[in-house]
């Protein structure tokens, strides 16, 4: 849940609601979406103005793949970090879309975790295989 307004932020509840913990503070919290393909990502947007840009920095596009552990910015490539409604798609390559006010309609691809199995001949009779995991 995001609450918009001063020392408010990003909430999770693990009880139905009965309580709430404060997961990121941000007083201009706008959005959040959660990857349906992986719920360790997550995306939370943040802007002073909801109209037009040009009015200071805010957080912008934040996102986690760990739950809500740690947080990067999101924000390249954007006129103003602002960020507003904002979805995941479905799918094996999944991409997110946000409206920021200021610049218009954001994409870019989503990290998930994928894992790769590449099998190694290193003998006749001895298979090796390599597991990577990307995000």
């Amino acid at each position: 849940l995001t609450v918009y307004g001063p020392n408010k932020g990003l909430y999770r509840s693990d009880d139905s609601g009965d309580t709430w913990l404060n997961m990121l503070v941000d007083s201009e919290m706008r959005g959040m979406a959660i990857s349906p393909e992986n719920s360790d990502v997550i995306y939370v947007t943040s802007s002073m103005a909801y109209h037009s840009g040009g009015f200071g920095n805010s957080m912008g596009i934040m996102y986690s793949t760990d739950a809500g552990v740690t947080w990067t910015e999101a924000n390249e490539g954007m006129a103003y970090s602002y960020g507003g409604m904002i979805e995941v798609e479905t799918g094996e390559h999944p991409y997110v879309w946000a409206w920021s006010p200021g610049t218009g309609i954001q994409k870019a691809e989503v990290p998930y975790f994928v894992t790769s199995i590449e099998e190694i001949n290193l003998e006749n009779d001895l298979l090796v295989f390599q597991i990577q995991q990307v995000i």
